[in-house]
């Protein structure tokens, strides 16, 4: 019994640390992206 809780428990605590991490990553290539089309939108117009 103890033992089903404790799979649960590190099972749960696995896969919430998969899904921070996967919205860290989307969030940070998402503003590096937008950062990425600003500075090159400056670029562009100083040509």
């Amino acid at each position: 019994m103890y033992a089903d809780i404790h799979t649960y428990i590190t099972t749960q605590y696995a896969t919430n640390i998969a899904v921070l991490i996967f919205a860290i990553l989307l969030m940070v290539f998402g503003i590096g992206s937008i950062v990425f089309n600003k500075e090159r939108d400056k670029n562009d117009k100083n040509d």
